[in-house]
């Protein structure tokens, strides 16, 4: 892997796992949240997502060109057929692993086996960047280019759902019940819905792109990573503040930032931040 590889995405497991994935096949893991290995991936594709059952035992990676990982054991990666030729950008599923979900460039892919996977919601019109659903994985959002939100209640069909943006949708996420989500995405948009289907801006104050969004179970504090990382008191508050100046949530220098019990990849202001800062 080449030395400082930009990093796409983090996912902890438990109180003592956490993955990192990124360009060229960079898999990194670490048992403490500071001290990091390298995971042999097999291949050169740059790796954007990740997710797995909550005990860590089931992983699955997506990335560029149909990608497709898996690991059972947590350290030994292979990979599954996708049938797709497009990147894959996000994956999600249901707590035991059974039902997944990857999305990505005019793609919408679905396994009941997390093995086997079918190509759903035909004619997808633009590219997807971010899946999420409650834990039953009963209702499911997907967000995307030009302000793009879908949704589905049995994982199989999905219908349009009105943002009230043409902004890039990059992540969406919200409270287990799926009772409180948010998007973000482009120029500092934010957009919040009450219900799984009504959404409504948020102000952020500021102006920079956010890659991604992460939302404590009850739904009272928020992070949102980008050009900097923003962050809210909860969904009754919808001023945002500047937490942290100049994050991007992709690290291009391979950079990683932990503040408290949360974790960004990036750099800040042009100056490499140590780690624990």
């Amino acid at each position: 892997m080449p030395q400082d590889a930009p990093l796409n995405a983090v996912r902890g497991f438990g109180a003592n796992s956490v993955y990192a994935v990124g360009a060229y096949g960079t898999i990194l893991h670490s048992i403490d949240g500071e001290h990091w290995t390298h995971q042999s991936s097999q291949t050169q594709a740059d790796l954007n997502a990740i997710f797995g059952t909550p005990d860590g035992k089931k992983l699955w990676i997506v990335g560029d060109g149909g990608t497709i990982l898996h690991s059972t054991d947590g350290e030994h990666w292979s990979a599954q057929s996708s049938s797709s030729p497009h990147s894959l950008h996000s994956i999600f599923g249901a707590q035991d692993g059974n039902q997944l979900w990857a999305v990505g460039d005019f793609t919408i892919l679905h396994s009941t086996d997390g093995e086997h996977w079918t190509a759903r919601g035909h004619n997808v019109p633009d590219s997807l960047h971010s899946i999420f659903g409650t834990p039953d994985s009963k209702e499911l959002w997907v967000v995307g280019n030009a302000g793009m939100i879908l949704h589905s209640t049995d994982g199989e069909h999905w219908a349009a759902q009105f943002s009230g943006t043409k902004a890039t949708l990059l992540s969406v996420f919200g409270t287990p019940d799926g009772k409180q989500l948010w998007a973000v995405g482009d120029a500092g948009t934010i957009i919040h819905s009450m219900d799984g289907e009504h959404w409504a801006a948020q102000s952020p104050n500021v102006r920079f792109n956010m890659r991604s969004i992460s939302v404590a179970p009850d739904g009272k504090q928020l992070w949102a990573v980008g050009g900097s990382v923003a962050a809210a008191d909860g969904p009754s508050i919808p001023d945002w503040f500047v937490a942290g100046c100049g994050v991007p949530a992709v690290g291009s220098s391979g950079l990683w930032l932990r503040h408290e019990s949360v974790i960004f990849i990036g750099t800040t202001c042009g100056t490499r931040l140590p780690l624990g800062w």
